[in-house]
């Protein structure tokens, strides 16, 4: 038998109650708002400010999306094993560390 996690609801505010209209609506205005985000932080006025050149930018946003990706594969199975609350707050607390880390950076 197959059980539907998270079960259903008749509230009409519940994402999966959604018609596809307003599901694909909602999927473009968060898209846009997306590709409005990346392109004002790290826009054409970056590389002026900073000493670096558009490759070496490239090549840390390819490794972020790759440690995106690597994380995923390590993480969910704790998150199975473990709860996904340690999972989260573990992961919090090592973005937290690796932030303040970057911040104090002199390169």
């Amino acid at each position: 038998e197959l059980v539907l996690q998270p079960q259903p609801s008749r509230d009409p505010n519940d994402p999966l109650n959604w018609s596809p209209m307003r599901k694909y609506i909602n999927f473009a205005i968060s898209n846009c708002i997306q590709v409005w985000i990346l392109e004002l932080s790290a826009g054409r006025s970056l590389p002026s400010s900073i000493t670096l050149s558009y490759n070496d930018l490239a090549n840390s946003y390819a490794a972020s999306l790759a440690g995106l990706a690597f994380g995923c594969l390590l993480f969910i199975p704790f998150a199975l094993k473990f709860g996904k609350r340690p999972v989260y707050i573990f992961s919090t607390l090592v973005s937290c560390i690796c932030a303040i880390w970057a911040g104090n950076a002199i390169t």
